[in-house]
């Protein structure tokens, strides 16, 4: 994610022998025990925590696996290898992530459990934004640097 400009270029480095990325792996670790940390400092007690994370993590590979099942008939029609099959399966799949979805949002949990879809949906709203800002901010800085290049190009002749 450092190297497409998502986090700081400061987790690009890696260990000169073993090529693991220390800081990322030290960053991706507060990441996870924060909010677990957060919540037993709140006394909440531990299967309240493991029900709730996990939750928010089913939701996160409910998502996943529906957008991989959209996009792989392009993927695999981009490399020459669609068939009818590859393209009725995925959507079955995706359909059927769905269904799961659907199961877990509806009759809608009582109390905290009814609450983390929107707690999901916002950090996946944070996440785009996130993104898109990245992506945009990557573009402009393209955009002038190639700009700047090809008048330094047209300098030079």
């Amino acid at each position: 994610m450092s190297h497409r400009n998502l986090t700081h270029r400061s987790l690009r480095a890696t260990h000169a022998r073993n090529e693991t990325p220390g800081r990322a792996i030290v960053a991706t670790g507060i990441a996870a025990v924060l909010p677990v940390a957060i919540l037993a400092a709140r006394g909440v007690g531990g299967l309240d925590v493991y029900g709730w994370m996990g939750s928010l993590a089913t939701y996160g590979f409910i998502v996943a696996y529906a957008l991989v099942s959209i996009a792989l008939p392009r993927y695999l029609r981009e490399h020459g290898v669609c068939r009818p099959g590859s393209r009725i399966i995925p959507w079955m799949a995706c359909f059927a992530m769905l269904l799961a979805l659907a199961g877990n949002l509806y009759p809608v949990p009582e109390g905290p459990y009814g609450r983390l879809p929107y707690i999901y949906l916002a950090y996946l709203a944070a996440g785009l934004l996130w993104f898109s800002w990245n992506t945009r901010k990557a573009a402009l800085v393209e955009s002038r640097n190639g700009s700047s290049a090809s008048a330094a190009h047209r300098e030079a002749e």
